[in-house]
C-alpha cells in the first residue's frame, strides 16, 4: 500500500470512529452494547460484513449534541417559533456528513484488526473505541457543563492526556464546546473546554501513539524483574533485554495506559507500528518523575 494510500485511510478510519463514537453518544450504549450492535450474529467478533452493515445503518450526519442544561431561556419579547428557527439555523451549520464508501471502510476494517486476523475481537474493539485528548496548554477542569455555575477542580497541566467520557456538548450560554473528560494521571474527571470561544485551542485528539525519544526495551511483564527495578532505570533497561529494542524515532501504539510499577517507573503496555511486537515499556523514570523521558505522546 502506497504512501498516499495510507494517509487516505488513516483519515477514513478516524471519520469512522467518530461515527461510531457519535452513534454510541447519540443512541446512549455502553461499550458491551455498541459492541453488540456491530456483532449482529452473536458470535463474539466483528467481521467485515458485520462492520459494513453497521455503517450502512448508522447516523453519518454529525451534529451538537444537547447538552440538556436549563440556561437558554428565550430573551424577553421572543417567541418560541424564532428560537425554534435560530436552533434549527444553528445545527444546520454545525452538521457535518461523513462520507464513508464501502472500499474504503474495507481497507479501515483491516486496520483495526490484529497483524493476521480477519475480525476484530472484543478486546480490540474495546482498545481503539476510546478517544483520548492531549493538553496543549493549561486550562482548567470543572465540576458541571455549565461555566458560569462550575467551580474548578484542578487544572490540566500541558502533555497530560485524557480520555474523553461524554461530548462534546454545546453550553447553550456561550455556545462553547464542552467535554467530560477522566485525567489518566489520577482519574480525576470533570469539563472542560477544548477550544475555548476565542478560539484559542486547550486540548487536541491524540494520546493514542507514542513517539521513541530515547533508546528503550520491550518486556513481557509490566514488572521489570526483582534485581533490576532495583538499579536505575537505564541499567535495568540493559538487565531486562527483550528480543525487541526500541529505536528513537519509532512510533508506538498504546493498548494499555501508563501507571506506575512497583519501583516506580512509569510503564505502559504499546504495539509497534513497524512490525506489531508487544509488550511493557517504560515511559518515564523513577527519579521523582524527573527521570529520563523515553517516549512522548504524539
Amino acid at each position: 500500500v502506497g504512501k498516499k494510500r495510507t494517509l487516505e485511510v488513516e483519515k477514513v478510519r478516524a471519520s469512522a470512529l467518530r461515527v461510531m463514537r457519535y452513534n454510541q453518544q447519540l443512541k446512549s450504549l455502553s461499550d458491551e452494547e455498541l459492541f453488540g450492535k456491530f456483532d449482529a450474529d452473536g458470535d463474539g467478533v466483528i467481521g467485515e460484513v458485520d462492520f459494513q452493515q453497521f455503517f450502512a445503518g448508522a447516523e453519518l450526519t454529525i451534529r451538537p449534541l444537547p447538552s440538556g442544561d436549563n440556561e437558554s431561556a428565550l430573551t424577553e419579547g421572543a417567541t418560541e417559533e424564532a428560537n425554534s428557527a435560530e436552533k434549527l439555523a444553528d445545527g444546520k451549520k454545525d452538521e457535518e456528513v461523513m462520507e464513508l464508501l464501502p472500499e474504503d471502510l474495507a481497507d479501515v476494517f483491516v486496520t483495526l484488526c490484529q497483524l493476521g486476523e480477519k475480525h476484530i475481537s472484543q478486546e480490540e474493539f474495546f482498545c481503539v473505541l476510546p478517544q483520548y485528548m492531549i493538553v496543549v496548554k493549561q486550562t482548567a477542569m470543572t465540576d458541571g457543563l455549565c461555566i458560569k455555575d462550575s467551580k474548578t477542580l484542578r487544572r490540566l497541566e500541558l502533555d497530560e492526556i485524557v480520555k474523553v467520557v461524554k461530548g462534546p456538548l454545546q453550553e447553550s450560554a456561550t455556545k462553547v464546546m464542552r467535554t467530560l473528560i477522566k485525567a489518566l494521571k489520577d482519574d480525576a474527571e470533570g469539563w472542560v473546554s477544548p477550544t475555548g470561544n476565542a478560539g484559542t485551542i486547550f486540548l487536541k485528539e491524540g494520546g493514542r501513539q507514542f513517539k521513541v525519544m530515547k533508546e528503550n526495551v520491550l518486556t513481557e511483564t509490566f514488572e521489570l524483574d526483582g534485581e533490576a527495578s532495583k538499579a536505575n532505570e537505564e541499567e535495568a533497561l540493559g538487565e531486562v533485554l527483550s528480543k525487541r529494542k526500541l529505536k528513537p524515532g519509532e512510533v508506538l501504539d498504546a493498548l494499555v495506559w501508563p501507571r506506575t510499577d512497583s519501583s516506580g517507573l512509569v510503564r505502559l503496555k504499546v504495539r509497534a507500528q513497524s512490525d506489531h511486537a508487544t509488550g511493557w515499556v517504560t515511559v518515564v523514570g523513577n527519579q521523582a518523575g524527573k527521570g529520563p523521558v523515553f517516549l512522548k505522546a504524539v
